[in-house]
């Protein structure tokens, strides 16, 4: 009984996994916005870093097997071209794993 009360959790946890990591990030944008905390949005061809306020932050970005491929200090609204790839995205507030198409 237990054995199957946990392959039932196990397969609920798979089928609706990816509809709880869209409301989590929906709802880091929301918080971002309401915090002035950066926030990062992958675009076709790069991403897109938004700094809230009057404040200039630093973003280290590296690839997935940990080169840093770019440091840019960032005030406002920027567009970063990338290739194809997954990248991590890190600033004085948080990291992120952001998937660029």
């Amino acid at each position: 009984m237990k054995k199957t009360f946990m392959t039932l959790m196990l397969v609920t946890g798979l089928a609706f996994g990816s509809v709880t990591a869209n409301a989590q990030s929906n709802a880091d944008e929301r918080i971002s916005a309401i915090d002035n905390t950066p926030s990062v949005r992958p675009s076709s061809g790069g991403i897109e870093i938004t700094v809230q306020g009057e404040s200039t932050s630093t973003f280290y970005i590296y690839s997935i097997t940990g080169q840093m491929v770019k440091s840019v200090d960032i005030s406002g609204s920027t567009f970063i071209d990338l290739p194809r790839g997954c990248y991590i995205i890190k600033c004085a507030s948080w990291s992120k794993k952001v998937v660029v198409r």
